[in-house]
């Protein structure tokens, strides 16, 4: 699977983003490594939306999906889908993004 990486310049005004970069600092609760915000799908509770983008990942293994979305920390959540890497189709192994 290749997918070709556009890169566009965007401009955007200060006062209309918020910029965050680490959860206990300002609008941090917006990142998927924040537990402020729980999620729910299809009547699952999901402690964070880390756990379910990286459950995403893998949809053909539902039981590695069920071992991330039943942590509730995002970083374990994020941890736990490093070690089942090779079983996502959105990773291409020869990459560089693979190494992360």
């Amino acid at each position: 699977m290749n997918f070709e990486i556009v890169q566009e310049e965007s401009n955007y005004r200060l006062n209309e983003v918020s910029v965050f970069c680490k959860v206990k600092e300002k609008f941090g609760g917006l990142s998927n490594m924040s537990n402020a915000f729980p999620v729910s799908v299809n009547g699952h509770d999901i402690a964070n939306t880390e756990a379910l983008y990286q459950a995403c990942r893998f949809p053909d293994h539902t039981n590695i999906q069920n071992e991330i979305l039943f942590l509730k920390s995002p970083m374990g959540a994020k941890m736990k889908s490093k070690r089942y890497s090779n079983y996502s189709p959105l990773i291409d192994s020869s990459s560089p993004a693979s190494a992360i």
